[in-house]
């Protein structure tokens, strides 16, 4: 069911699969026991990929806490500057990084001393690798009958072809087993399943955009993106998952994914609601948010208003949810603004070709139960 009928956008940020465990940004590379890692990557399934976690772990509380970065995203963002240029500062400084964290590696009396620079410094492999296992342990050990899946069963469920489009930042795979399991119309496209011209799909299906990838693709040595085996993906010591992970190479990751970026330009381009879900336009997906922008705003569905319906959590006082609000003002293109906290008014008794946005007070999980319901006469 797409909103009051019109051709609907669902944009879907890592505050989407959060009741179900999946992690925010602001809880990738906590400290924890390397054991733990291991209870979750078995080393006989998994034979590095604890070590990768843990290590990945060292190196960005260590230089959190000397004020390197703030969070992960400018940790990952980092990283991939260094991997880049090799001769440049930033790899110096990591070596002298993992120098100060060597004892706390394992088996660090064993090591030479440049251990952890040429190891974790010699490829971006291990913290991508890292990084798709915090995205995945969440859904190792699934148990879908909980009653957290019951709102995204329901949600899924009522999505129709035609109407509904779905675009995901989100690395997991809840989507994917929401298709498998409750909404077969519901697919995750390939960028080799949208056509290069950007024109609209045709079957019965709602499709799901992952415009950054996803834990379970992977891409051979000049090949296409495809559809692998997650745990052979994470198991595997030399390929990292297809990803696009915050720094410079995101850009080349992004280009090679460019028919969903063109298939998401044309739905947001046609569509008279925007749903945001948890997503909140974080400072390295400033491509992200021009190209959503500029597609929202340029498109038009004649005299009818358009209407952004935002859903971030109960705490609108959070400077980063007060910052969304005002970016999305900047969607309105030739149209008015209305901020409509209360129930946006009937068809008939609104400025022609307004825009309205809609905050909602509430978890992700909260909204998409029942927002038929929230949104109806709108």
């Amino acid at each position: 069911m797409s909103i009051e009928d019109k051709p609907t956008v669902w944009l879907i940020g890592a505050g989407f699969s959060r009741s179900l465990g999946g992690p925010l940004f602001a809880d990738l590379f906590r400290p924890r026991f390397q054991g733990d890692d291991e209870q979750l990557f078995p080393l006989k399934q998994y034979p590095t990929l604890a070590r990768d976690l843990y290590v990945s772990r060292l190196h960005y509380n260590a230089g959190k806490d000397e004020g390197w970065w703030r969070d992960a995203e400018d940790f990952l963002a980092f990283l991939d500057s260094a991997y880049r240029n090799v001769d440049g500062p930033k790899k110096g400084m990591l070596r002298m990084l993992g120098k100060r964290v060597r004892s706390k590696l394992p088996g660090a009396k064993k090591m030479t001393p440049d251990y952890a620079h040429a190891w974790f410094l010699s490829s971006p492999v291990a913290v991508r690798r890292a990084l798709a296992a915090e995205c995945s342990a969440f859904l190792l050990d699934l148990d879908d009958t909980e009653e957290c899946w019951h709102p995204y069963r329901e949600w899924a469920k009522s999505l129709r072809p035609e109407w509904d489009t779905v675009i995901s930042f989100n690395y997991d795979r809840v989507l994917e087993h929401l298709a498998t399991k409750d909404a077969p119309k519901l697919k995750v496209l390939l960028p080799s399943d949208c056509p290069n011209d950007g024109s609209p799909l045709t079957g019965d299906v709602v499709p799901v955009l992952k415009l950054h990838g996803s834990v379970d693709w992977k891409r051979d040595k000049d090949g296409p993106v495809q559809l692998g085996d997650v745990k052979q993906i994470l198991a595997s010591e030399t390929e990292a998952p297809f990803i696009a992970a915050p720094g410079r190479s995101k850009q080349d990751a992004v280009k090679e994914l460019g028919p969903l970026w063109k298939q998401a330009r044309w739905a947001l381009e046609h569509a008279g609601a925007l749903v945001v879900l948890g997503y909140g336009f974080p400072v390295t997906d400033t491509k992200a948010r021009i190209e959503i922008q500029s597609a929202f705003s340029s498109g038009s569905t004649g005299p009818d208003a358009r209407r952004i319906d935002v859903v971030l959590g109960p705490d609108t006082s959070k400077p980063e949810v007060r910052r969304v609000h005002a970016l999305l003002e900047g969607f309105k293109g030739p149209r008015s603004v209305v901020v409509a906290p209360e129930k946006v008014p009937p068809r008939g008794l609104y400025q022609i070709g307004a825009l309205f946005i809609r905050p909602h007070y509430l978890w992700a999980e909260d909204f998409i139960f029942d927002y038929g319901q929230r949104t109806k006469g709108a």
